[in-house]
């Protein structure tokens, strides 16, 4: 703990941008944070909708706040 302590760099967060609209098949799609190493995007759809995503090569991560979904391959 304290070697990770001693590297770290609270600084070092990105800045929160103003919601950036993306596309999406259905509902609402925008980044909230982009840095060099990731991006935090919000995606809502509405009751039964569905809408693809790319993977574009890098892990994927979904958290669903509310509601219930099915993510498929």
């Amino acid at each position: 703990l304290d070697a990770a302590l001693a590297v770290l760099d609270p600084a070092s967060r990105p800045a929160p941008l103003p919601p950036v609209a993306l596309p999406v098949d259905a509902g609402e799609r925008a980044r909230l944070v982009a840095s060099p190493w990731f991006a935090l995007e919000r995606l809502a759809l509405p009751a039964g909708a569905t809408t693809g995503l790319a993977g574009e090569g890098a892990p994927q991560v979904l958290t669903c706040l509310s509601g219930a979904g099915t993510v498929t391959a």
